[in-house]
């Protein structure tokens, strides 16, 4: 059983909008539950991947296959319990990693000026190893380092 997953690209519009998708992957037993939230508000019904192993990490982040080419996924909760994985489309702008206590939070900024900031509890500020890889870009997507310091981590992204 093959299960596939993709962002539905919207029509093209002259300014790009800022659009999300959280993907929740829970433990149910042996198997996986799922459901999605959008940034619109509508959130899926909780659908069970029984194939899917909720141990399987790898797995579950390839589970979610993003074909637009203006999309960017980034890992931010990561439980023994919950997996989620947030996929940002229309994505031109800065992410900025901060330490918020023993925790790590990013904001991104559009271009249109939009912001958003999510609390990640997994990720240590510390470990930059982890920091590099949180966000995986599209082959269509230029990423930059922009800023690395103690207390900032920023990626410019040009999709």
């Amino acid at each position: 059983m093959a299960l596939v997953f993709s962002q539905h690209s919207s029509p093209i519009v002259s300014q790009k909008t800022p659009q999300y998708s959280v993907y929740i992957f829970t433990r149910n037993g042996n198997h996986t539950q799922f459901q999605i939230t959008y940034n619109n508000g509508v959130t899926t019904g909780m659908n069970q991947a029984e194939s899917l192993g909720f141990d399987n990490k790898t797995a579950l982040e390839r589970f979610v296959q993003i074909k637009d080419e203006d999309c960017v996924s980034s890992t931010i909760e990561n439980t023994t319990t919950e997996f989620r994985i947030r996929v940002d489309c229309n994505t031109d702008g800065l992410y900025v990693l901060t330490r918020n206590g023993n925790h790590t939070q990013y904001q991104m900024s559009y271009t249109n000026g939009a912001t958003d900031t999510v609390q990640i509890e997994w990720l240590s500020f510390d470990n930059k190893t982890a920091l590099r890889e949180f966000v995986h870009f599209s082959p269509a997507c230029v990423s930059a380092v922009v800023e690395n310091t103690p207390s900032e981590f920023r990626i410019r992204v040009q999709c």
